[in-house]
């Protein structure tokens, strides 16, 4: 039996790619599901939120609309589609955001099949290091071909992959705050795929310890931060980074790891005599975007998609302004900005790599918001 490895983007999917995968009689396992026909009534719509659900609590997976099983129900017979549907994507998002905490799955264009009307279509849902309950109060896990309801056990055992996770997280802040001590004032963010794992985003050539040509090239020409830059490659990452020959370390980095972190870091480019005057808000808000964007195109060229833990920090700023606006200069006789009272100012929040797609806008104003009430200053256009 060949087991079909799913390399492909899923924007790159194909009629063929579909077709491999049933004459190779792929099962289904714990991370892929076939489904004749899409669900119609409720109580069908009701065993595919359960089956979303399962896969986020596990380890990830696909569902194929459009696949006929053989008797087994476990192994594909032949691809016959399903009807073309109009806005089935919306369907499966809307009802998908009935589990708490909400999985948003990625949906694959409506697939051709050739000299028919019908189409296959085909939902990745990513694994998730959160825990998600199902709308009947059920937590539901992924246990060989079948969705089954979590024991007790099992579910202490999602709760403490999340709460892993999470430590793992604040170690990793932990860390970088220590490397930057007694350094400057640095501006730091680091975004964590939920679901990250060895060869996320594949940098090294999975059989030897070559770096993939394809993704380095990739990281080299999509980065817009940096301008001109050197480069090397590290055991688990490669960074890009710029450095004045009289230092040990770069003054600017964009660090990609294999396993799916990516982080950013910059020093303040103010003078050590001038360390005292206020930070602009509209070069921080620059810098998040652009960090943001290079983020999602390259989980988009690796095929990830699913929620992010972007964490954004400013370091070393003790008494440091917030220069929001000329305003505050024009008026600085009879306004000062309030000075920040801590060493470190830091801010979490969970996103989805399609919000980053189509809706960044709206997350860089939360961030500025949040950024600013942290200062203890009001917003001025």
């Amino acid at each position: 039996m060949i087991i079909v490895q799913f390399t492909k983007k899923l924007d790159e999917w194909d009629y063929d790619f579909v077709k491999s995968i049933v004459d190779s009689r792929c099962p289904e396992d714990d991370r892929l599901e076939y489904k004749e026909e899409y669900p119609s009534s409720n109580r069908g719509r009701d065993k595919l939120e359960h089956e979303i659900c399962a896969f986020a609590n596990t380890a990830g997976g696909y569902i194929i609309f459009g696949v006929e099983e053989d008797s087994d129900k476990i192994h594909p017979k032949d691809v016959i589609g399903i009807g073309p549907r109009q806005g089935i994507d919306n369907d499966i998002t809307n009802f998908c955001g009935r589990i708490t905490p909400r999985v948003t799955p990625k949906i694959s264009e409506p697939i051709k099949i050739p000299n028919s009307d019908q189409v296959v279509v085909v939902v990745y849902i990513s694994e998730s290091k959160e825990v998600h309950q199902a709308s009947d109060n059920k937590y539901y896990v992924r246990i060989n071909s079948k969705k089954e309801p979590a024991s007790h056990y099992t579910v202490q055992k999602l709760f403490k992959k999340e709460y892993e996770f999470k430590e793992i997280i604040n170690k990793e802040i932990e860390d970088r705050l220590h490397g930057f001590e007694n350094r400057g004032a640095w501006l730091n963010i680091i975004v964590f795929p939920y679901g990250f794992k060895e060869n996320l985003i594949p940098i090294f050539q999975e059989d030897s310890a070559k770096l993939n040509r394809d993704t380095i090239d990739f990281l080299r020409r999509e980065q817009t931060l940096l301008g001109s830059y050197d480069d090397k490659s590290k055991q688990f990452s490669y960074l890009l980074y710029k450095q004045n020959p009289d230092e040990e370390r770069p003054y600017e980095y964009m660090e990609v790891f294999h396993n799916g972190l990516i982080e950013y870091g910059r020093k303040s480019d103010i003078r050590v005599s001038e360390e005292t005057l206020p930070i602009p808000l509209r070069n921080i808000e620059e810098i998040l975007k652009k960090a943001l964007e290079y983020s999602e195109r390259v989980y988009s060229f690796s095929g990830h998609d699913g929620k992010l833990r972007i964490v954004f920090s400013l370091n070393n700023i003790k008494q440091r302004q917030l220069l929001c606006s000329s305003w505050d200069f024009t008026f600085a006789d009879v306004y000062e900005p309030p000075r920040y009272p801590e060493e470190n100012l830091i801010i979490q929040r969970d996103e989805n790599i399609s919000d980053i797609r189509n809706d960044l806008e709206r997350i860089i104003s939360s961030m500025r918001a949040e950024l600013m009430r942290g200062w203890g200053v009001g917003i001025f256009d």
